[in-house]
C-alpha cells in the first residue's frame, strides 16, 4: 500500500486508441486511490484519440503528442522523465 502522501500519476501510452481510451480513463478514475494526475503520451495516432481525450471530464490531465510513432519504449521513457520532473515516483 502506498503512503498517504505519495503522489500517484497514471501514465498512458496510446497509439490509435480512440476506441479504448475512454474506458481506460474511466477505470483509472474509479479506483479507490485516484491518481493526482494523468499523463497521456500519444504516439502519433492517426485516429481521433486526442479528440476523445479532450472531451472527457478528467482533471489534471497532460497530453503529449509525438510527431512520429517512436515506439512504446521511447514513449514510456518520456513518461518516466515527465513524471520524475514533476515529483512523482514509479513503482
Amino acid at each position: 500500500m502506498l503512503p498517504i502522501n505519495q503522489k500517484v500519476i497514471a501514465a498512458i501510452v496510446t497509439f490509435n486508441g480512440s476506441c479504448t481510451i475512454q474506458e481506460t480513463l474511466n477505470a483509472l478514475t474509479a479506483q479507490t486511490r485516484k491518481p493526482e494526475a494523468f499523463l497521456i503520451i500519444d504516439n502519433a495516432s492517426t485516429d481521433k484519440t486526442l479528440e476523445v481525450v479532450q472531451l472527457l471530464p478528467v482533471n489534471n490531465l497532460k497530453i503529449m503528442k509525438l510527431k512520429k510513432n517512436e515506439g512504446v519504449a521511447v514513449a514510456y521513457n518520456l513518461a518516466f522523465k515527465e513524471s520524475f520532473d514533476h515529483g512523482f515516483d514509479w513503482l
